[in-house]
């Protein structure tokens, strides 16, 4: 009978011990400051769940009670009209499903280059969106619907680290001209670029998304085979007025240059891209120069 009950005394106990830690695994702690909603999981950093301001220039904060904001929930954001620009701090490692659905005046957005996961729809139907540069993240798969109906959307950069672009991510894009795919990406899928009707690929050759293009009838140019002339910034193939659009929008960070992009686009020389060649290329293109020498 003693150890009858010293077993049932045991098994209470590991009863306890283990509700305890799952307890605090999902233990969340909440925190309501300046218009941020912050959740803490204790197995990790805070979580932006929920926004009650109206700043048009929102700036996420990266830090609460010195433990770092990591992610956004989802829906944390969806259907605010205020919002005209995002900037994300390094910390932001992801952002959750429909984040940002419906931010119909959201026109730029800064992304943090630790960013690992964009989830379904996180930026769905965003009309004000027009050059969404996620160059240097480190997101591995695009979400499937991401950047579903953006209508207004017309270039995409993708990361080196991508893989995957999952269905649905720009479908309805009408305005989509420009997609540049790395050759990291081996897996697009079927209906993932639907009804985008003015779109080209920017790719390499024999890569997946070369495959692709031509297995779909999309238009493609072949980043490797292209002859860049000096001021084609933003490495279309041609100089052109949205050379002059890439540099003013790198300056003021709502698009990050590669190092080759900026050697383009130092049209000068000096050995800083500034305001300066974005005007001298409006010069060439108005016949004011012939040359940037």
């Amino acid at each position: 009978m003693k150890f009858v009950n010293k077993l049932l005394m045991l098994t209470l106990i590991t009863i306890i011990i283990t509700s305890v830690s799952i307890a605090s695994v999902f233990a969340e702690t909440f925190y309501y400051i300046d218009d941020f909603e912050f959740t803490r999981y204790t197995d990790g950093g805070w979580t932006i769940s929920d926004y009650r301001g109206d700043d048009t220039d929102l700036i996420i904060p990266d830090t609460l009670l010195d433990v770092k904001v990591s992610a956004i929930y989802p829906s944390a954001f969806m259907n605010n009209q205020s919002i005209t620009s995002v900037y994300f701090p390094e910390s932001i490692k992801s952002i959750g499903a429909m984040a940002f659905r419906g931010c119909t005046e959201l026109s730029q957005v800064h992304f943090s280059s630790n960013l690992t996961i964009m989830a379904l729809g996180c930026f769905q139907n965003c009309p004000s969106l027009k050059t969404i540069d996620l160059s240097d993240t480190s997101i591995d798969s695009l979400g499937q619907q991401a950047f579903y109906s953006c209508e207004n959307l017309e270039v995409v950069y993708l990361p080196e680290t991508c893989t995957e672009i999952s269905s649905y991510a720009f479908y309805k894009d009408y305005s989509l001209e420009r997609v540049y795919i790395p050759a990291s990406v081996t897996a697009i899928s079927a209906n993932s670029f639907n009804d985008c009707p003015n779109l080209t690929f920017y790719c390499y050759s024999n890569s997946y998304a070369h495959q692709y293009a031509q297995e779909n009838g999309i238009p493609y140019v072949l980043l490797d085979e292209i002859n860049y002339e000096i001021g084609d910034a933003d490495m279309d193939g041609d100089v052109t007025i949205s050379d002059v659009t890439t540099i003013q929008k790198s300056l003021v960070d709502v698009l990050t240059l590669t190092e080759e992009a900026e050697y383009l686009a130092d049209v000068d020389k000096n050995g800083t891209v500034n305001i300066d060649d974005a005007t001298n290329i409006q010069k060439y293109l108005a016949e004011i120069i012939n040359s940037f020498e």
